[in-house]
């Protein structure tokens, strides 16, 4: 699975609107949207902002999504 792909089965799984996923990473629409899509990767700060938005959104561990998310993006 892919990076994208993750976040955007991650995103309907937990019914998480790209608002709110802004609001909780701080993050912008257009790119938190190219990153779902899979038109750009993200660095390593933006994940981190990434991860700590959707365990805000899903009471989740922070450091578990992230290397989640690390680990997808080094596939």
């Amino acid at each position: 699975m892919t990076l994208h792909e993750w976040l955007q089965q991650f995103i309907a799984q937990h019914s998480i609107t790209y608002t709110q996923l802004a609001d909780a990473t701080g993050l912008n629409r257009g790119s938190l949207n190219k990153y779902i899509h899979g038109q750009h990767v993200p660095n390593v700060t933006t994940l981190a902002k990434i991860a700590d938005g959707l365990a805000k959104l899903t009471e989740q561990n922070k450091d578990e999504l992230m290397l989640e998310l690390v680990a997808l993006c080094l596939q």
